[in-house]
């Protein structure tokens, strides 16, 4: 059973609403390892039929993630560490991006994660985990509940 632990932020790390919605959004990222081997699957899978996500910006997405907020999300169930992290990206929403990805690639692809993270790169990695997940037969990988989560349709939901 999860505590909602929930404080009230100043208003330049987004409403209090938004870091609210954003911290029970966390609470449903699985583990990194989990999350490592279903980013893999899902380029394994799709990646030959894929045109949308770029597979080294995802991968660096994802990495530059974990690397700023690890000791935010290696434990899951901890509202106030995701609180954190939620209050960031909000933060991060508040702000433009003035970097264009056709004339400095590299710059667009570090402005969406490390320290600077979105809710637009959170969700590009939702959908791959839940995408790749029901790839997974039904009985397999699922018998036990993982992460909270009694079978692949839950988690990917």
């Amino acid at each position: 059973m999860t505590i909602f632990i929930i404080k009230k932020v100043p208003s330049s790390h987004g409403t209090f609403e938004d870091v609210e919605l954003g911290t029970k959004i966390l609470l449903l990222i699985p583990s990194q390892s989990r999350c490592v081997e279903l980013v893999k699957r899902y380029f394994k899978a799709f990646h030959p039929m894929d045109p949308i996500h770029h597979r080294p910006t995802v991968d660096f997405w994802h990495k530059g993630l974990w690397n700023a907020f690890t000791e935010h999300l290696e434990e899951p169930g901890v509202s106030e560490n995701l609180q954190i992290v939620s209050q960031t990206i909000c933060r991060n929403q508040l702000n433009r991006t003035d970097v264009e990805i056709h004339k400095a690639y590299k710059k667009w692809v570090e402005a969406f994660t490390g320290p600077r993270p979105r809710w637009e790169t959170v969700g590009i990695l939702f959908a791959i985990c839940g995408i790749s997940c029901m790839t997974y037969p039904a009985w397999a990988y699922w018998r036990n509940p993982v992460e909270n989560n009694t079978t692949r349709e839950a988690f990917a939901m």
